[in-house]
């Protein structure tokens, strides 16, 4: 083996968990700008009644669960900038940090709009401003996602070909579904609440068009992957890792098959609005740990309009697998060389 194919296994602990946390945050960022313009976006113009409240708890919530991790994914890239991994090439350091930066500043750039709908409403002009600029940051962001494709092939370049693009596909697809899970449940999930009957069953279904293809097909390839990693695993990639994963996306599978679906996602379809039955569907998320901050947020006792903020309640679902969050640990498995660390 050569200086060149055992590199990526020669790095510090620091700048493996740089690495990690940069592709965490990389492919999350995508996940949830594209959420925002696909789902978010078409049913804002149908709030004709409590836009403003719905805006405000959307402001609020955006900031920990989409500014802060953009933000954060600035500092990782700069970060591999000067601390990086051997087998990081050079020029990738300034391409990361340039589409970071630009499609991170691009969504500050989107909250003086946020704040102007509050107050002019959904208008036709405010809606094209927004989805233009927005469509700019997606673009930017999809780009970074396929820097990001490229760099975990050249990191696993020494695994065979089938191997490695199953588990390119587990991370890349694992931390998108991340974002695109993080802005319904943390953001979206809340702001319902500031909905109304009036207007519910128009936002829901011009919010729901492109569900099924941003958000539904995405989240089960991360599954598909995993069967087939059970056979062809990488070197390095312990068996019980792989099965643990598996475990953990069927058990996702099930309770929302079995759980959130029939019990509120279809009567919300059924019956309209109803207030109890998202403060339901909320308490019962297990994308988040109960009395954690998201919780306080999902709960509305942070972002949610004065009438609706309560103490948060108990996760009565039992949730052992809190979302995709255990990958970023996974990624100490995944090297060519079978080291503890990448």
């Amino acid at each position: 083996m050569d200086a060149s194919t055992a590199s990526p296994t020669r790095q510090t602990p620091l700048a493996a968990w740089l690495t990690a946390l940069y592709f965490l945050l990389c492919f999350y960022h995508f996940g949830t700008v594209v959420l925002t313009y696909c789902i978010g976006y078409p049913g804002w113009p149908q709030l004709r009644q409590h836009l403003p409240e719905f805006m405000a708890v959307f402001n609020a919530c955006m900031v920990p669960f989409c500014y802060l991790p953009a933000g954060l994914l600035v500092l990782a890239a700069g970060a591999l900038g000067r601390v990086g991994p051997a087998w990081w090439p050079r020029w990738a350091g300034g391409a990361a940090l340039g589409l970071a930066a630009v499609s991170g500043g691009g969504m500050l750039l989107l909250v003086p709009i946020y704040h102007r709908l509050a107050l002019t409403g959904a208008t036709t002009e405010t809606m094209r401003h927004l989805r233009l600029l927005t469509g700019a940051v997606l673009l930017l962001a999809g780009l970074h996602a396929v820097l990001a494709l490229a760099l975990l092939n050249t990191w696993l370049r020494g695994v065979r070909l089938l191997a490695r693009w199953l588990l390119i596909a587990l991370v890349a697809f694992g931390f998108y579904g991340m974002g695109t899970v993080c802005v319904p449940g943390q953001v979206y999930h809340p702001a319902w609440l500031a909905v109304g009957p009036a207007d519910w069953l128009a936002f829901r279904t011009a919010s729901q068009q492109l569900f099924f293809s941003v958000f539904i097909v995405p989240s089960y390839v991360p599954l598909l992957a995993l069967l087939p990693l059970l056979l062809v695993r990488p070197p390095g990639v312990p068996l019980w890792v792989v099965a643990l994963e598996t475990a953990c996306f069927g058990w996702i599978a099930y309770i929302t098959a079995t759980h959130f679906v029939p019990h509120f996602q279809r009567p919300l379809w059924k019956t309209g609005f109803s207030a109890p039955l998202i403060e339901a569907l909320m308490r019962d998320d297990p994308w988040a740990p109960p009395n954690s901050s998201s919780g306080r947020c999902r709960s509305g006792s942070w972002c949610g309009p004065p009438e609706r903020r309560q103490r948060p309640r108990p996760v009565r679902l039992p949730a052992p697998c809190r979302g995709n969050w255990h990958l970023l640990a996974d990624f100490r498995f995944s090297t060519p060389g079978g080291s503890a660390g990448p």
